[in-house]
């Protein structure tokens, strides 16, 4: 999985092209739009455990790594803990969330890495904390919008959706300032194709808008919900996320 924050450090690479894969059949389209505390989230359960995802630039059909990504999600006593740790060149970033079970609200987001360290509580719609890099601090008091999901967690719920071709809905999601993103969520469907990454995966392709730009990323899922490959285009350039097997 990747995360809405991470696009624009991790996109200066040029690919030639992304595979276009065959699906099975599809089902009557269902769209919605998911926001936190929305009742279809009530029995939603997330895939529990550590995977680890190596990112690769392809330019010119030419594999370079450039990240790491290990995440983790388990329970807490009334919902989840989401950790997603980067390795990348200039040090480790760490990514971690707290939200609840059922609602996936979220409680409490915390960030450190080689730029600084964020610090943020949420009650409801309101998110404050203290923001921390090499120009000082500096307090957040923000009022959001409406309902969405903190950015961290908003793939790990695209994830967990029905398994169901043509299932269709809209994530609204906010990052450490309030400013939104809007991902479109299409489950096409079991991948049929020869050059499918793996066996009996499941393919879903999410559709991003944020602050004027738009990028997609398509990923091979297991039943199970691991992300076992995604492809990721914005501005004609691409990345490539492969998990690590057993992991």
């Amino acid at each position: 999985m990747i995360r809405v924050a991470l696009v624009a450090s991790l996109v200066p690479v040029v690919i030639s092209c992304v595979r276009s894969p065959n699906v099975g059949p599809r089902a009557s389209a269902a769209v919605d739009t998911l926001v936190a505390g929305h009742p279809a989230l009530a029995s939603l359960e997330l895939r529990l455990g550590v995977d680890t995802t190596d990112v690769f630039a392809v330019v010119n059909g030419v594999q370079r790594k450039i990240n790491t990504s290990v995440q983790s999600v388990s329970r807490t006593e009334d919902g989840y803990l989401a950790v997603q740790v980067s390795i990348t060149p200039v040090g480790p970033q760490t990514d971690s969330t707290w939200f609840k079970a059922g609602s996936f609200f979220t409680q409490r987001h915390v960030e450190v890495g080689p730029d600084g360290t964020k610090r943020l509580e949420t009650a409801g719609r309101r998110m404050s904390g203290v923001l921390t890099d090499s120009g000082g601090s500096r307090k957040v008091d923000i009022t959001l919008e409406h309902p969405g999901f903190d950015n961290s967690i908003a793939g790990i719920i695209a994830m967990s959706l029905p398994l169901a071709a043509g299932y269709s809905a809209v994530i609204p999601s906010y990052d450490l300032d309030g400013k939104y993103s809007y991902m479109t969520v299409r489950m096409l469907g079991a991948d049929t194709s020869a050059n499918s990454p793996g066996p009996g995966l499941w393919i879903l392709k999410t559709d991003y808008a944020s602050s004027g730009r738009e990028w997609s990323v398509t990923h091979w899922l297991t039943k199970d919900r691991k992300d076992m490959r995604w492809e990721l285009t914005i501005g004609g350039r691409s990345m490539l996320g492969v998990a690590r097997p057993g992991i």
